[in-house]
């Protein structure tokens, strides 16, 4: 028996080893959709490109000879942090040169409140202060963005800044406000964007990990 037992054993081993390889190579990956992969190439058609130059979320000079496009989610860490580093360093050196433009890319399959978030700020746009909410949900992302319900901190929000809340809690309802975002979203998704934030200068995907690698990216198109 003893004789018998020894190569069953061996080969029972031998093929737990085979099992695990495969499992191994085989298995996906862990979700990374939260932050850009710098290995990752967008190549939009002229169509995708004219769609990500052009919203009614933007601002610098209307002729602007380059335009920077943020695909952002309101809950994203990250996107927190880089809003700082925009409003601090980006924003002000290109001022009077580029056009800035913020698509919704709300990833609600990891973020709760994302898109109840990207509507609040639709819904501010209806009142001509699309930027005035888009800073107070970054500069304000703790406070609302664990909530079950951030409902009543968004209308504290819209408030704060000078909306009619009623007419604000109306349009986050609408599907005026919600179509916006989807046509965002889908944007991103015939893209196939790595994560937020993703950054296009001119419609060209850019590698912009850090401030540093956008401010590049800028210069460049600005010297051409």
């Amino acid at each position: 028996m003893k004789k018998n037992l020894t190569p069953i054993l061996v080969a029972l081993g031998i093929f737990a080893v085979i099992v695990f390889v495969v499992f191994a190579l085989t298995r996906p990956t862990s979700d990374t959709s939260e932050s850009s992969d710098s290995s990752t190439t967008v190549n939009p058609t002229a169509e995708q490109q004219k769609q990500i130059v052009s919203g009614a979320n933007r601002k610098g000079p209307a002729n602007a000879k380059v335009v920077v496009t943020e695909f952002g989610d309101f809950q994203c860490p990250a996107c927190g942090e880089f809003e700082k580093e925009l409003k601090a360093s980006i924003l002000p050196k290109y001022a009077n040169n580029i056009g800035f433009v913020f698509k919704h890319l709300p990833l609600s399959q990891i973020h709760n409140n994302a898109l109840s978030a990207a509507y609040a700020s639709e819904a501010a746009a209806n009142q001509g202060k699309f930027w005035e909410m888009h800073d107070k949900l970054y500069a304000a992302q703790t406070e609302w963005s664990e909530l079950p319900d951030p409902q009543s901190k968004y209308e504290a929000y819209a408030s704060t800044i000078g909306l009619n809340v009623n007419k604000f809690k109306a349009d986050m309802k609408s599907s005026a406000v919600k179509a916006r975002v989807t046509a965002d979203n889908k944007l991103a998704d015939a893209l196939k964007l790595p994560g937020t934030p993703s950054f296009f200068v001119n419609g060209v995907f850019v590698t912009a990990n850090t401030v540093a690698e956008l401010s590049n990216a800028i210069d460049k198109a600005l010297a051409q």
